[in-house]
């Protein structure tokens, strides 16, 4: 993080959780929030509350990656579900495609205010999607050479506290990555959302952005959760 430009501007949470290799983190623009801390000590999800300056309005914010493959998805999915507030934004992969993961569906039976939100996804278009990649000679997935990949792995999921939002920031299928504009091979979600004068939304447009989800090639496995404003 030290070699990102810009870093002093950020309060950095990160897991609190023993031997957390998911290497997830929420970047937290000074200038915009009081100094937040991490809440949730589960690995593969870290959790905290922003406070915004002056008017002290709140928002809670989540950045999720699964640590690894032989995790209990039951047991992560009431967890994360457990910290759902309707005022809560979650970001980040669950590296599997959501809309159509079994496995996922299965996990969320008794999760119903995370299975709530993941129908977020299904509004998705098909011919949309956050990864777009192929496999070259090169790597060590053999039985993937030259086959796209092309599936919805990273999410943006929005509080109803928010009402409806529209997450930007998907790619079409000609488009592969990483290219010229994004560095990795998952795009960086956005979205805009207004709550009792909270503006959550992507840098650059005609209000000051809060809150946006990052995904950071450079740094590899790392997910960000960055909250940036004017």
């Amino acid at each position: 993080i030290s070699k990102l430009p810009g870093h002093s501007d950020f309060w950095v949470v990160c897991s609190q959780a023993a031997n957390d290799g998911s290497h997830v983190m929420i970047l937290v623009r000074k200038a915009v929030f009081n100094e937040p801390s991490a809440i949730s000590k589960c690995q593969g999800i870290v959790d905290c509350m922003l406070t915004k300056r002056g008017d002290l309005s709140q928002l809670h914010v989540a950045a999720v990656h699964l640590p690894n493959h032989e995790i209990d998805l039951r047991s992560f999915a009431a967890k994360l579900d457990s910290m759902i507030h309707p005022y809560t934004v979650i970001g980040g992969c669950f590296d599997e495609n959501i809309r159509t993961s079994q496995s996922w569906a299965d996990a969320m039976i008794s999760a119903p205010r995370l299975r709530r939100l993941a129908e977020q996804m299904h509004a998705i278009p098909r011919n949309l999607a956050t990864t777009n990649w192929v496999c070259s000679p090169f790597q060590p997935h053999t039985s993937k050479v030259f086959l796209q990949d092309f599936e919805v792995r990273d999410f943006l999921l929005i509080g109803e506290a928010f009402g409806e939002a529209k997450v930007e920031g998907f790619v079409q299928r000609r488009r592969c990555l990483p290219d010229a504009e994004v560095p990795s091979d998952h795009c960086p979600l956005t979205a805009r959302l207004r709550s009792s004068g909270v503006i959550v939304g992507k840098q650059g447009g005609p209000q000051s952005p809060l809150v946006s989800s990052r995904q950071v090639g450079q740094l590899e496995t790392k997910r960000l959760l960055e909250a940036t404003a004017e």
